[in-house]
């Protein structure tokens, strides 16, 4: 009885290194460390295998692989071809939404939102954010929707020209009185719900950018010349070929991964800084709560136009193959394993103080930081009593169109004067 005490107390004890190595491998430790600080640090490279980008780098290194077969040249064509498709999809949002806020909102008058509102509880005119673009103080009941405030601005303001004739003087004064006829303001409803839907655009779109980051790592680490993306399984069975070939992440030539850096990676990271740009922009324009969320969770949208065609359009040949490629994996490196193991650790120590740094959070932080600071300084500028960000004044368009080349230059024509001077669609109220 005493010696199955004595064994279950044994069984019971946790596995240490030595427990499970040889007595005499005292490097275990450092060795587990070493590789785990590798995977966080190098890791596997992977092209997005749920991607058209991903098919179209990899099925035209599968058809060489295979000596151009007729089946994976047309498995590649077909890849080009839904690629094609898809800048045309992402471009065309890119312009529709665009033509939504840098046009039809200036042609109805709107401004941009800058910090308007943005101490609503609590206002006065000396405050940051406290006076509307109507040039009144704000109050929790005198909150409105740009629609609805321009209606009412409307409305007023068509009284006044109505009875503008000298004898109607004391009707148009009462209109104008703020305590008999109040438009209202237009503002944010909620500054803190502004951060935090601009955060999770952030967050999307930054792993957007980690994608591409992995892709250019690819391009960069694999070897450049022509390697065979297809190998057969060991004892594969001839019968049976879709299940004994694999597909893996190899060499490519010097002119493939040129091709592949024009015509995938450049417009990756355009495609990334105009849907940033444009949709940070979106979010920082608009005032409502429930607006702000959801407009944060579909801007996102535009970038998941590849994913959608792949699933949508790929057949199950191209799936099969994107599903079974193998990642790319960096060999380790046995000298500097050896460095880390024998030396006094202070490289393993480094790499556990990384660990500890959410790099990824710090990396979205700072990128909401910047872009909001651009939003302002692009399309705001400082009160001088209150020291708030205010709508810098608004061009009329002259033209209901945006095109892509208003989207490539970022310039819409305007309305001018005869003598040459714009024409506002909004302008800050004189005091």
């Amino acid at each position: 009885m005493a010696m199955m005490m004595e064994d279950q107390r044994e069984e019971s004890q946790p596995l240490t290194p030595r427990h499970i190595l040889d007595e005499t491998d005292e490097d275990f430790s450092k060795r587990v460390e070493y590789s785990m600080q590798e995977m966080e640090f190098k890791g596997e490279l992977t092209i997005e295998t749920d991607s058209v980008y991903g098919a179209v780098l990899a099925l035209p290194q599968i058809a060489r692989s295979m000596d151009w077969n007729q089946t994976f040249v047309a498995l590649t064509f077909r890849s080009f071809l839904l690629l094609a498709i898809n800048y045309v999809f992402q471009i065309s949002a890119l312009v529709f939404l665009t033509e939504e806020s840098q046009v039809m909102d200036v042609l109805g008058g709107k401004m941009h939102l800058c910090e308007y509102g943005r101490q609503l509880e609590d206002c006065d005119e000396t405050k940051p954010g406290c006076v509307g673009p109507g040039g009144t103080v704000y109050s929790p009941p005198r909150l409105y929707s740009f629609d609805t405030w321009n209606v009412r601005k409307w409305a007023r303001d068509q009284l006044v020209a109505f009875f503008e004739e000298p004898e109607y003087a004391a009707v148009k004064a009462n209109i104008q009185n703020m305590s008999l006829v109040d438009p209202g303001e237009y503002g944010m409803e909620n500054h803190e719900c502004r951060i935090f839907a601009c955060f999770l655009f952030t967050l999307a779109e930054v792993q957007g950018g980690f994608k591409i980051c992995e892709l250019i790592g690819i391009l960069f680490h694999i070897p450049t010349k022509s390697e065979s993306w297809v190998y057969w399984a060991e004892d594969g069975d001839d019968l049976d070929p879709l299940n004994n070939i694999k597909f893996r992440i190899a060499g490519m030539s010097l002119g493939w991964k040129l091709f592949n850096l024009i015509f995938i990676v450049l417009p990756k990271i355009w495609l990334l800084a105009e849907v940033f740009w444009m949709g940070f922009r979106f979010l920082m324009d608009t005032a409502g709560i429930v607006d702000l969320v959801l407009g944060a969770m579909a801007m996102d949208f535009v970038l998941s136009f590849d994913e959608l065609i792949l699933e949508s359009f790929e057949g199950a040949s191209t799936k099969h193959i994107m599903e079974h490629l193998e990642h790319f994996t960096h060999e380790t490196d046995e000298e500097h394993l050896n460095e880390h193991i024998e030396g006094s650790g202070c490289g393993l120590k480094w790499g556990a103080f990384k660990l500890a740094i959410p790099r990824r959070l710090i990396i979205v932080v700072v990128v909401l930081l910047i872009f909001e600071e651009a939003y302002y300084r692009v399309h705001c500028t400082k009160d001088k009593i209150s020291g708030s960000w205010v709508s810098i004044p608004t061009k009329l368009p002259n033209t209901t169109q945006y095109t892509l080349k208003n989207l490539l230059t970022y310039f819409v024509p305007y309305e001018e004067t005869d003598d040459g001077e714009p024409v506002y669609a909004w302008q800050p109220v004189e005091e």
